[in-house]
């Protein structure tokens, strides 16, 4: 992972994760291979309410149990991700918001972060990722292989 030593997963890796129950999966290869490699992870704060609002989401329609939902927030919040959250973030994600054209600045916030921290950008969005490529060339795409 070239000369990085610090990952920025957004909430789709995390959340992939979260629910895959197979430990040969590639996703938890990935996540194993950082942990192995002693890669410090960040994100924004935002990174907590998006996992727990997709978790939330899946119990309200019935495609994850309740208890299943704790048991993975706890696992989220084990995953060590130090969270970022301040104003020059937030300003910092509306410029780039801006700049790339992007709808919102959800996403930006995680882009504002990896920039700072010199970090690889993880994600499983293709049309983020196309909408900064080939310039950022520090975002990278996750493509979930058939698990």
């Amino acid at each position: 992972m070239n000369n990085f030593s610090t990952i920025c997963p957004d909430a789709s890796l995390v959340i992939h994760l979260l629910l895959n129950d197979d430990p040969d999966a590639d996703i938890v290869s990935l996540w194993k291979g950082w942990h192995l490699a002693k890669y410090s992870l960040v994100a924004p704060t935002l990174i907590f309410y998006e996992v727990s609002n997709v978790l939330h989401q899946y119990a309200r329609h019935g495609r994850l149990p309740d208890k299943d939902v704790e048991i993975a927030l706890q696992l989220a919040h084990r995953l060590n991700i130090k969270t970022i959250g301040d104003i020059f973030l937030h300003r910092r994600a509306v410029t780039i918001a801006r700049q790339w054209r992007l709808p919102a600045t959800y996403d930006a916030h995680y882009l504002a972060v990896a920039e700072r921290y010199q970090a690889q950008f993880w994600t499983m969005d293709k049309r983020l990722v196309s909408a900064v490529e080939p310039d950022l060339k520090w975002v990278r795409l996750w493509a979930a292989v058939e698990e």
